[in-house]
């Protein structure tokens, strides 16, 4: 966390945590970023400024789970004690970086993206038999008898408030899937993919121009090579550029 300029200390407070501690589990709560005081209290406040420290945080330990070796530590080497504020007992020994663990994490995002790749051609295919409206019909269909199936006793516990934001949502999403479903009946399941994937590159670029979020030199590299390719790949074959062949 040192790179996040975070620094570790041992305080005695309160934890979103308490249920699974309070059933014998091993439990761990991620700060959601901010800072706040006066917890439990009516003078308890908080100031979001930061949050987006969370989702960082949360992305190197699920790395470091994966078997990625924290930053600044070697694979094999032990940590230092600067690692640890002074009276938090120092440095708790060697860690090393377990491969298997490493390896199989690897494979698992390698195998998502796999899959990920794979629907895109298979729903190509499959236009060929039913229209896009009528295969997300189906599909959307069969995905709803499963979730029912595995989280039926859940549902009973939705408020309106949950039901309602989950309309809205899935409003979204069906607007997107089905988008997208119909764009593939003109356009390869490569070109899809890839129109699929630049979204989250355009992420940084939104953020900036509609939230004023400030954009890093790499990032801002990465977005121009992404419409780069972008505009490489939907300008027809001779117009526009003498590389769009």
């Amino acid at each position: 966390m040192r790179g996040l300029g975070i620094r570790s200390q041992l305080l005695r407070a309160s934890t979103d945590a308490n249920i699974p501690l309070s059933l014998g589990l091993e439990a761990v709560a991620l700060g959601a970023g901010g800072t706040g005081g006066g917890a439990h209290t009516v003078h308890e406040w908080f100031d979001p400024a930061g949050r987006e420290q969370a989702l960082k945080r949360l992305a190197l330990l699920i790395l470091v789970l994966a078997g990625a070796p924290p930053a600044g530590i070697a694979a094999d080497g032990p940590v230092s004690g600067d690692e640890f504020p002074p009276g938090t007992g120092g440095a708790p020994g060697p860690r090393s970086r377990p491969d298997a663990a490493f390896g199989q994490g690897a494979s698992a995002v390698a195998g998502g993206d796999v899959c990920l790749g794979a629907t895109f051609i298979v729903i190509k295919s499959a236009l060929a038999d039913a229209s896009p409206l009528v295969f997300n019909a189906v599909r959307m269909s069969l995905a709803t008898v499963v979730l029912w199936a595995i989280f039926r006793r859940e549902l009973r516990q939705l408020t309106k408030g949950a039901v309602r934001a989950g309309f809205e949502i899935g409003t979204l999403m069906w607007l997107g899937y089905e988008f997208q479903t119909a764009g593939l009946v003109y356009t390869s399941a490569s070109k899809s993919a890839f129109l699929t994937g630049i979204c989250v590159v355009l992420v940084p670029l939104l953020l900036a121009v509609f939230w004023g979020r400030h954009v890093n030199r790499y990032t801002l590299g990465g977005v121009c090579a992404a419409l780069a390719g972008l505009y490489l790949l939907c300008v027809p074959p001779g117009q526009g550029s003498r590389w769009a062949r």
